[in-house]
């Protein structure tokens, strides 16, 4: 059992998603990762990045965290080229990269490119190379984005892992996407949910029976509401009042209210 203690990467079972998506790298297919907000897709990535075999014929492998728009996509894809030392094809007007140099004072001379120049400078440096490239956080696609993808897929291994989508609009994408294998991930069954509940629940004392099976039901099996339940539990036991899971539930969402409150401030400012 593999647990993930960073505070997005909580990571439980899996092995059946996670030997279907290194069995399509294996097999040179693409994948396409999807399931509910909250399910582990992002940790599951991490993991099977985590694990050497993915390194097949010694891929190298190119992750962006950052796939909601075309741009973000192409500049975290020039992070990886210019971290792996691939960028060797660049526009006349660029300066020769000084690859010594930290991203953040290369990134700059990215960002002032256009979409369209900034994506074929990114086709243009995978040509002949062998990777497997890593989409996460893909939100909607736009036709540009779609063509661009496209081409993607004619230079590396792809594994696109979805936001939280309709399995009808996943369909549709997974038919525009033709050659992906569909890898869904669907809540944690009881027993793995318990073994994360007992992780997370880890160096406090005394918790009740009654309040794991609570935590279990309110969550559904899903690992982002199951840590965020217990971290309520965390801080009750800090303050030392009784253990109440109705409570925790209630804190809870109000932590995630406010976080997207201060995400949807940040995107306007």
């Amino acid at each position: 059992m593999t647990y993930w203690s960073n505070s997005v990467d909580i990571f439980v079972g899996r092995k059946h998603e996670l030997k279907a998506i290194l069995g399509s790298l294996k097999r040179g297919k693409h994948s396409l990762l999807f399931g509910e907000k909250g399910c582990g897709k992002t940790a599951l990535i991490h993991e099977v990045m985590k694990r050497s075999s993915v390194r097949i014929s010694s891929k190298k492998i190119l992750f962006s965290d950052q796939s909601v728009s075309l741009k973000d996509t192409c500049l975290s894809l020039a992070r990886c080229l210019y971290h792996q030392r691939m960028i060797s094809r660049l526009p006349r007007e660029f300066e020769p990269l000084d690859f010594n140099m930290p991203w953040e004072k290369i990134k700059p001379k990215f960002e002032r490119l256009k979409t369209t120049p900034l994506k074929n400078l990114i086709l243009n440096n995978l040509r002949n190379q062998n990777c497997i490239i890593v989409l996460d956080h893909l939100g909607k696609l736009k036709l540009k984005f779609f063509l661009f993808l496209d081409n993607l897929r004619d230079a590396a291994h792809l594994v696109l892992v979805v936001r939280s989508n309709t399995k009808k609009e996943i369909g549709k994408l997974w038919m525009l996407l033709w050659g992906f294998e569909k890898i869904e991930l669907k809540a944690l069954p009881l027993h793995e949910a318990n073994q994360l509940i007992a992780y997370c629940l880890d160096g406090i004392e005394g918790v009740p029976e009654k309040v794991v099976r609570r935590i279990a039901s309110i969550s559904h099996g899903n690992p982002a509401v199951i840590k965020a339940l217990c971290q309520q539990i965390h801080k009750q036991h800090d303050l030392k009042t009784s253990f109440n899971v109705e409570l925790a539930e209630i804190d809870s969402k109000i932590g995630d209210f406010l976080e997207a409150k201060e995400d949807k401030k940040k995107c306007h400012s």
